[in-house]
């Protein structure tokens, strides 16, 4: 796009350069984008005129016919990549290389469907984020005038505004941990094998040393690979081994490409013998000499040129951008000149080892269809008979303490997952202390009288055991997963949480402060706003379901550990818990240990919380919460729904499931596959011990949040009666569910977690036995019923965050008969009604 003209010059830039016998270029690496012309002295303003001008008024002449003419151009300079051998090393090595995350993460060059999908306003978001003054080095070498050059560039560049200061990482070197192999096929001729290790960046210590390194062992005809691989032992057609320096992180890459006879494992031996040789000894005197003489004589070469790629002009550059001053020739060429045997030969060992990246590409092997025998491909097999679910016998004990204990034995591995369940959640926190259940159960995991929170978490570790604590809003659960053989010392570290929690005031501080800063952070992710607000402005702030679980800045600041404490005492006692315990352990043994560890734990079950009938939602309510610059707009619809023993929930279930329980309902297939306005949107009944929430929505491209509202209420609308449940979506959902069934019961912590669920929703003995069964014995008519009595499209809280400058109009257009008002970012209403009839 940088060379299709700008506001003020609607030609290509190619045309005002080459007119006067110019040249101009450009490149893009993971650090920088560079351009360079070469013009004649006496139009030296014309260039700059140019440059300053597609910096700063490129945008207003950016279109779409452009955008999509330059979408083709780089899309087949892609092709033309993926069309030379061995592309898929340079074209993947990004992603094999770097972790998730990291700057250097993804090829250059962008994969197709990225460059498809890139949209008119992501390339001017980009362009005004980096191509801006205040993030550019211009550098400019040759015959020239200094003062009058200088005049020209405050002239033309001068008034192009700044840009917002651009965050960069200064440092990150990945870590390979031993050898991450990877095996490719190309339409190649000859195998081809690479190597490669991160190593320091560009300019720091250890770079000249590797550069130089590298040069010795695979950098041209004398190189030691070189000698050894192709001429001596003839079984390498070529070798290269170089340094990549980069900003961030820098690469070193050994490449040999096999002759047709060579044995892989062989030539792998001798670089790793090579390697290490080199590790122990470095290199010689004279291949030091040779090496440092090489690239002497190359920096020597490259400053004869005043452009292009080692000339003087790149070099001031270059050393502006990575250290900070154009004046660092001296320097540059004494970092190699002061390089030593020694110094080589420690960072060769420190970086060039065994933890790195291998990758093979062989050629394709030759492979021909069968043409026998036909098919019907357009008649799929009906499968055989579905399989039964089975589920083990439970071994159910009442302890004196008054705990309950569910032991299943199971013996394929020596592993036990247990579930130590409170049926005091964040609906138990007192009034006015919201977020105090889920803090106390943490703080029983930061310390105890015996280890504090270091000694403790090294405890655990040296075990190998994961003991972890999630709060919810009717239970609080430890999940402690353990060995066999180690169950009886991690029944030890679990008791000693449990029963001797420290509570230390430093600790609770610090805690208290990072959940604060959690908060904040949690009202720049639209999916935690809407998580908060929700319930808040469903149920109301004084609901026990509309509490914040987290807490609110308010309670949390207001908070001291001695609420905390309290709450533990009446809440984490023997009468208010039930422990299931699943995998290679006896019912009766794993009693006795239990009783062993927990003899001194006492207490009577705290009086169970009463959760008040919530008031249904009467009419349609639009809340507002703005976000200014998201690109999408999140949406929830919400009313009341069920708990989780109601006897109508698996008709609740399925009915749910065709309307938005999975990838092929109803909400995702017309939003997503039809519409194309969102990555996903789902529906969603809550599982709770009183009734709660039903909801659904998701998030949509900005420009589609008023139709995508319409067309939630309308699919609300259908299965409430416009648009009845047909039969054959309901064997759908029946099959996706019971055919399923089996995989939400293959791990131990899955089996204690569904038994825990057992007891927190007061379900009866066989309810997980049952499920199938009654989820398939569910008929039409039942479901249907049942959506046309319990769905209310009429009389929903609607919640919609985004940037409300762009979408509010659009909204407020819309014939919803709902009346608007706006809230913020935890859900409490502000400003005035608005009536949209």
């Amino acid at each position: 796009m940088m060379f299709q003209g700008s506001e003020h010059q609607d030609s290509e830039y190619f045309g005002p350069i080459q007119d006067v016998g110019g040249t101009l270029n450009g490149s893009t690496n993971e650090d920088r984008t560079n351009y360079w012309e070469i013009v004649p002295a006496n139009h030296l303003e014309r260039a700059l005129l140019l440059e300053a001008d597609r910096m700063g008024w490129l945008l207003p002449a950016m279109t779409q016919e452009k955008l999509a003419n330059q979408q083709d151009v780089v899309r087949n300079e892609r092709r033309q990549s993926e069309g030379q051998p061995y592309a898929k090393f340079w074209l993947t090595f990004n992603e094999l290389a770097y972790p998730k995350g990291h700057p250097y993460d993804h090829s250059v060059i962008g994969l197709h469907e990225d460059l498809e999908n890139a949209t008119l306003e992501d390339v001017k978001d980009f362009f005004r984020t980096f191509y801006v003054p205040n993030n550019a080095t211009l550098s400019i070498a040759g015959d020239i005038d200094v003062a009058q050059t200088k005049a020209w560039v405050e002239q033309y560049f001068g008034p192009i505004p700044p840009g917002e200061p651009v965050d960069e990482i200064a440092t990150w070197i990945p870590e390979f941990h031993g050898e991450k192999r990877v095996k490719m096929q190309d339409r190649v001729q000859l195998t081809r094998l690479y190597w490669s290790w991160h190593t320091p960046p560009y300019y720091q210590d250890g770079d000249a040393d590797l550069s130089l390194a590298t040069a010795i062992l695979g950098g041209g005809d004398t190189s030691r690979l070189q000698r050894r691989l192709v001429d001596d032992e003839k079984l390498a057609q070529d070798v290269r081994m170089d340094q990549s320096s980069q900003q961030i992180s820098s690469v070193a890459t050994l490449t040999i490409t096999l002759r047709p006879e060579a044995d892989p494992a062989a030539v792998e031996s001798i670089v790793q013998e090579e390697i290490a040789k080199f590790a122990k000894t470095g290199p010689t005197a004279k291949e030091l000499e040779q090496a440092k003489s090489r690239y002497e004589a190359n920096f020597v070469k490259g400053i004869q040129r005043i452009g292009s790629w080692g000339g003087i002009n790149d070099r001031l550059n270059r050393y502006n951008h990575y250290v900070g001053t154009p004046d660092y020739f001296r320097q540059d060429w004494e970092r190699y000149a002061s390089r030593t045997r020694e110094t080589i030969r420690t960072q060769f060992a420190r970086w060039i080892g065994p933890d790195r990246l291998f990758v093979a590409i062989e050629p394709f092997p030759k492979m021909v269809a069968d043409q026998d025998g036909a098919v019907d491909r357009g008649t799929l097999p009906a499968g055989g008979p579905a399989p039964q679910f089975r589920t083990p016998d439970v071994a159910w004990r009442s302890l004196d303490s008054g705990t309950r204990v569910a032991v299943l034995e199971r013996n394929e591995l020596p592993l036990v997952s247990l579930q130590l369940v409170f049926r005091s959640g964040s609906t138990a926190d007192p009034a006015g202390e919201d977020g105090v259940a889920g803090f106390a159960a943490d703080m029983h995991l930061e310390g105890t009288r015996r280890l504090d929170r270091v000694a403790f978490r090294q405890a655990l570790d040296n075990l190998g055991t994961d003991l972890r604590v999630r709060s919810d809003a009717d239970h609080v659960v430890f999940s402690l997963t353990s060995l066999a053989d180690r169950l009886d010392q991690s029944l030890d570290l679990l008791s000693d949480a449990i029963l001797e929690p420290a509570f230390p005031e430093d600790v609770f501080a610090n805690e208290r402060d990072r959940r604060l800063v959690d908060l904040k952070q949690q009202q720049d992710r639209p999916t935690s706003i809407m998580r908060r607000a929700t319930p808040r402005l469903l149920f109301g702030e004084d609901h026990p379901y509309g509490r914040s679980r987290e807490g609110t800045e308010a309670t949390l600041t207001a908070m001291n550990v001695g609420e905390l404490r309290d709450f533990s005492r009446e809440n984490f006692v023997p009468g208010n818990a039930t422990v299931v315990a699943v995998g290679a352990v006896d019912p009766d043994r794993f009693t006795e240990t239990w009783n062993r560890h927990f003899a001194k734990w006492q207490g009577a079950a705290s009086t169970p919380v009463v959760i008040p009938a919530a008031t249904p939602p009467s009419g349609r309510t639009i809340w507002l919460i703005d976000k200014p610059g998201d690109s999408q707009s999140t949406i929830a619809v919400a009313q009341l729904g069920l708990a989780r023993n109601d006897p109508q929930w698996e008709a609740a279930f399925l009915a749910n499931r065709v309307l938005g329980g999975f990838f092929s309902s109803r909400l995702n297939l017309n939003l997503r596959e039809d519409k194309g306005w969102t990555y996903g949107v789902r529906s969603t009944l809550l599982e709770s011990a009183a009734p709660s929430a039903f909801t659904m929505g998701g998030r949509v491209q900005r420009d589609a949040t008023a139709p995508a509202l319409v067309e939630f209420l309308q699919e609300l609308e259908g299965v409430a009666g416009a648009k009845p449940i047909t039969a054959e979506e309901l064997q759908f959902a029946k099959n996706s569910i019971v055919l399923s069934y089996p995989q939400d019961f293959e791990t131990n912590a899955e089996i204690a977690a569904a038994l825990a669920d057992q007891v927190v929703y007061g379900l009866p003995a066989d309810a997980f036995a049952r499920y199938p069964q009654e989820i398939s014995g569910t008929p039409l008519a039942k479901v249907n019923e049942f959506a046309q009595t319990f769905f209310h499209p009429e009389d929903v809280v609607i919640v919609i965050i985004g940037d409300l400058a762009k979408i509010e109009s659009s909204i407020r257009e819309l014939d919803l008969d709902a009346s608007i008002r706006y809230a913020d970012r935890e859900g409490n209403p502000t400003g005035p009604e608005f009536s949209a009839r």
